[in-house]
């Protein structure tokens, strides 16, 4: 018998069971992100450089860029797409505030019908690897660099 009378190995045999289900919980994507392919909810941003550098939405800080954003996701990642879509793109007027509400979903719906791709109002890979997609250099006002945007090599 695995478990047995004894105190102890029943905690450890629990202990053991409690870490297996919270790490699968945590490391295993969203049942939406893997049905688009994606490795999870970007949650943060990673500035990456070619000749200029730029923000681009992530898993974590220098995670994953394969990653999705939807209705009601909150991050620096929705962040870096409003940016993107204000200042590089011009479907997205105000301030990023990190808030995926029904105006980012309108202006991602507006970027992937001019793509050519999946109209779904959500950002994901597919969004992501379109080769013209500019990313902002800067998060907030954007006006202080004379190229203001940026290409990402989709990853």
């Amino acid at each position: 018998m695995f478990i047995t009378k004894n105190w102890r190995a029943r905690t450890v045999a629990l202990a053991v069971i409690v870490t297996t289900f919270f790490l699968g919980v945590i490391v295993t994507a969203p049942p939406e992100a893997q049905a688009s392919g994606a490795d999870g909810w970007c949650n943060a941003t990673t500035s990456y450089s070619s000749y200029y550098s730029y923000w681009v939405p992530t898993i974590g800080v220098n995670g994953s860029r394969n990653c999705i954003m939807a209705s009601g996701s909150y991050s620096n990642g929705v962040k870096a797409l409003q940016a993107s879509l204000t200042y590089c793109h011009a479907m997205l007027s105000g301030t990023p505030d990190g808030a995926y509400g029904p105006l980012t979903a309108s202006a991602v719906r507006t970027f992937q019908s001019s793509a050519g791709i999946t109209v779904d109002g959500e950002y994901g890979p597919q969004t992501h690897n379109v080769p013209w997609l500019y990313w902002s250099r800067d998060l907030i006002s954007n006006l202080t660099y004379n190229f203001p945007c940026a290409t990402d090599s989709p990853a």
